[in-house]
């Protein structure tokens, strides 16, 4: 299993995180760029393929590449299992979820803004047609779910955050 994400210090933390695990790899890699995505497909072959909350927080001009990119990386066989955040509201309404008041920021928040990580925007049925279209992709299941997230103070329970699934594959 390789895992990809574009900042460095997310997959240094993955590492460490999962160092006992033999079976996984973490690689620093925009999912937005082509040639990264044909030099990860011709070493892996096709590959199913997990996404789990990437769409919503780039922007929509660069999610076209990064779809393009999962569909090389699928090939003929492979199977995409995609989940994204779908909150209600708008990117005010998610950082008062996230702890935000006019006073305090958490700093898990805060180091998300520090490094630009966008606020998340939503992700549901209107988007999954939209990046992909049906005479494009099958969808073999989607619809509401949960994504669980770090808790927001020390002691609560991980956080439920309304979200939406799809399982696809792109047509021959």
């Amino acid at each position: 299993m390789i895992g990809l994400d574009v900042s460095p210090a997310a997959i240094a933390r993955a590492r460490v995180e999962s160092a006992e695990l033999s079976n996984v790899e973490f690689r620093v890699a925009d999912a937005s760029d082509a040639a990264a995505g044909v030099r990860l497909a011709a070493e892996v072959g096709d590959a199913n393929v997990h996404v789990r909350g990437v769409l919503h927080v780039v922007p929509p001009a660069a999610r076209p590449a990064i779809v393009h990119t999962v569909a090389r990386l699928l090939g003929a066989r492979g199977t995409l299992f995609l989940s994204e955040t779908n909150a209600a509201g708008d990117p005010l309404d998610y950082l008062l979820t996230q702890g935000v008041t006019p006073t305090r920021m958490p700093a898990m928040v805060r180091r998300l803004v520090a490094s630009g990580v966008a606020a998340p925007s939503h992700f549901g049925e209107a988007e999954l047609v939209r990046y992909f279209p049906p005479d494009r992709w099958t969808v073999l299941a989607c619809g509401p779910t949960h994504m669980y997230g770090l808790p927001v103070r020390p002691g609560e329970e991980p956080q439920r955050i309304p979200s939406y699934f799809a399982v696809l594959r792109p047509l021959g």
